[in-house]
């Protein structure tokens, strides 16, 4: 059963929205102009044992493959067997050997060739470089995964940095505030309830400062785990440098090929068509093995003629060997190979159907925190201009202190709001990067569903 696609709505790389520019490009994350993030990147691909166990995966491969191929040659050995024996004088060998002891010496250079018909080690060989292709795309997945699980680490960190200095500074204002209604309760202008609201003011947003620093030494260490980096290199991390409103502008439209450059979208396919050749491989082993046998050399009783014209031998050798009762086991293999190929198809399309949904997912987030922006842009504008009103305000001596105070903290809560939807987004974008396979710029192959035949 050799996999077919859908013809029906196929979408082809020559026909599909050939005006638009391939995104996100090639080390997409140096957009952000971050040098600390470009520096823990190429640690990461250089030492994270991950990628180190992806890279032993394809050699070992590779093996397997150089093995196979050496099935398609010739094989030339070479033996000496020299034997000190006693020859039976009740044989057919005749005096004055027989029942005396003497060197059996023998020299032989032997070939051997089997004459590949049907195909079978060929298709061998095809299964195992498919397998290998497999293996180099699975290693281009880890490699893609830990880039975009890098910067979304990153990203949370610079979101909890910014949220720590927006902390300290509301914090900053709430004991500017209590101070003030210390003194408005000891010029009698104020009471102790005054001085208890804005005592309390001050515990939510101590409990967040102590949050965000614990949040912020877990990411350090995630960071440095990420990159293969011994946990005492999180404490010289510096803080972030990108800004969280800079958007990597992904396009309105994502073509569906793109998904054909996921990297596990293509193992897939790899093991798809190495199945096929192992099915092959299953069906010759039903037919006969043809194999040339031949040898070359020398042998002799002692070693004085062991090297003579006389002593000289040769020979060629055809081999044929065909199977016929076999219990079962070629039938069974052959259904073993086709089960497995018709489960790496199910995978295929199950993969395929769960990369569009999570591409679909990704842009409807991005969609829904577009409005959320607005939203949120709106109400900091707003903040921002009742808290320059309040300002001239209090330059007049229309309005006290505290009520310029309190402007100034709702103007930096909703600046936090908004940071934290900035940061969403820069995530979700990184998030959809991850789900269209990355940047990868090899081959492409078309994102199609496979069915039966």
């Amino acid at each position: 059963m050799e996999p077919a696609l859908y013809s029906q709505g196929r979408i082809d790389e020559r026909n599909s929205s050939s005006g638009l520019q391939e995104w996100p490009g090639i080390s997409w994350w140096q957009q952000w102009q971050d040098h600390q993030l470009d520096q823990l990147i190429d640690q990461a691909l250089q030492q994270s044992p991950s990628l180190d166990q992806a890279k032993a995966r394809i050699q070992a491969a590779a093996a397997l493959a150089e093995g196979q191929h050496a099935t398609l040659k010739p094989s030339v050995q070479a033996e000496a067997k020299p034997a000190y024996e006693r020859f039976t004088a009740d044989e057919f060998i005749p005096p004055p050997y027989g029942a005396n002891t003497y060197w059996d010496n023998q020299m032989l250079v032997e070939s051997r060739f089997e004459l590949d018909f049907w195909g079978k080690n060929h298709a061998a060989l095809g299964a195992a470089l498919d397998r290998m292709h497999a293996t180099q795309a699975e290693a281009a997945q880890v490699e893609q995964v830990l880039i975009s699980d890098l910067v979304d680490v990153y990203l949370q960190f610079a979101l909890e940095e910014t949220e720590l200095r927006h902390s300290e500074a509301i914090l900053h204002q709430q004991n500017r505030l209590y101070d003030l209604a210390q003194k408005r309760r000891n010029a009698g202008l104020g009471t102790d309830l005054d001085v208890n609201k804005a005592l309390a003011a001050q515990t939510p947003v101590q409990e967040a400062l102590a949050r965000q620093k614990t949040a912020i030494r877990l990411l350090r260490n995630q960071i440095a785990l990420l990159c293969g980096q011994p946990l005492s290199v999180a404490l010289h991390l510096q803080r972030p440098v990108l800004s969280l409103t800079h958007t990597l502008h992904p396009p309105a439209q994502i073509p569906l090929h793109w998904l054909g450059r996921r990297p596990d979208i293509i193992a897939d396919r790899w093991l798809i068509e190495a199945d096929v050749q192992t099915i092959k491989v299953a069906k010759a082993r039903f037919y006969p093995d043809i194999n040339l046998d031949a040898y070359a050399g020398y042998q002799a009783l002692g070693f004085s003629q062991l090297f003579s014209s006389s002593a000289l031998m040769y020979g060629l050798t055809p081999a044929l060997s065909l199977p016929l009762f076999e219990g079962g086991h070629l039938q069974g293999a052959l259904d073993i190979a086709a089960a497995e190929h018709d489960a790496n198809i199910a995978r295929y399309n199950d993969q395929l159907l769960h990369a569009m949904q999570e591409v679909s997912d990704q842009l409807a987030t991005l969609h829904g925190l577009d409005e959320e922006q607005r939203a949120a842009t709106t109400a900091w504008t707003l903040a921002r201009n009742d808290e320059e009103l309040t300002r001239k305000g209090y330059q007049a001596g229309l309005m006290n202190e505290t009520q310029q105070r309190l402007s100034s903290i709702s103007r930096m809560e909703r600046e936090q709001a908004l940071s934290r939807l900035d940061a969403t987004r820069l995530r979700t974008e990184v998030h959809l990067i991850r789900a269209l396979g990355g940047a990868r710029q090899g081959p492409k192959t078309t994102a199609t569903t496979v069915r039966h035949e």
